[in-house]
């Protein structure tokens, strides 16, 4: 099996997905499979902490932790494709595996959730 072809290991997609700015951009990507604009994925990344009270820098903080934090490490594991020349974000070759490590936790967290304590003791 080529480099190319290897799933992504489970603790590295749950490595990637810890951060929810991550879990952000797989998400606005997984909604547009033509291509992600990064000033799209900019303006609506959560910053990771409430740094200013009146939001001041927050934009700034969010651009330089997206291309210097957030792209790269998706980048690296073949989740995503990141084109700097047309500002693009493309699903990479392990996109799928780790959205759907994403729904699997997401689909859990709404389960318990929603259910009382005593069903999840049945």
């Amino acid at each position: 099996m080529s480099d190319l072809q290897q799933s992504i290991s489970t603790e590295r997609a749950l490595e990637l997905l810890i951060k929810p700015q991550r879990r952000q951009i797989l998400r606005q990507v997984a909604d547009t499979p033509e291509g992600t604009p990064v000033d799209q994925l900019k303006t609506q990344l959560e910053p990771a902490d409430s740094t200013h009270s009146d939001g001041s820098g927050s934009g700034d903080r969010r651009g330089i932790e997206l291309h210097h934090l957030h792209l790269p490490k998706l980048q690296d594991a073949g989740v995503i494709e990141y084109d700097a020349t047309q500002g693009t974000v493309h699903q990479g070759q392990q996109f799928q595996e780790v959205l759907s490590l994403l729904k699997v936790i997401e689909g859990h967290r709404e389960d318990t959730s929603t259910s009382t304590p005593d069903s999840r003791l049945s």
